[in-house]
């Protein structure tokens, strides 16, 4: 069995609870950033997560298998090399279109940096575990 059938499903799945952890310790710095009051946050408890948790884990499984397509055939299989690939399509791809989004809507550089740092994460997750095992 080729590896990258492993290391896809796996990045998404360890990425997927790195967010739920990253999101459960930044959720009351998060809610402020996005000037979301009690009653919003309120709001917000009461509906399912299910929809959007589901959505958040297809979009990571598909951004671990443009990982192993992209990194796939560039470098040898490495821990390291695969964790800085990640960050370099980070800072390439993420973090600019997030900050461009962000500033026209006129969004928080503390939105930006609890969002952006959560994408990094991921991608330094998926990066490094793609890596390994491709």
């Amino acid at each position: 069995m080729h590896l990258g059938l492993v290391a896809v499903p796996l990045a998404a799945v360890v990425s997927w609870f790195g967010g739920a952890a990253w999101y459960g310790l930044l959720g009351k710095q998060w809610t402020s950033a996005l000037g979301w009051d009690a009653e919003e946050v309120a709001k917000l408890k009461q509906q399912s997560p299910l929809l959007p948790m589901l959505f958040s884990f297809l979009a990571e499984l598909v951004m671990a298998l443009v990982l192993l397509i992209v990194i796939g055939p560039i470098t040898s299989p490495r821990l390291l090399h695969g964790l800085l690939d990640g960050v370099v399509l980070w800072l390439g791809f993420v973090v600019t279109t997030t900050a461009v989004n962000y500033a026209y809507q006129r969004k928080t550089l503390a939105l930006l940096a609890i969002d952006a740092g959560h994408w990094l994460m991921v991608l330094m997750i998926q990066g490094a575990i793609v890596g390994m095992l491709r």
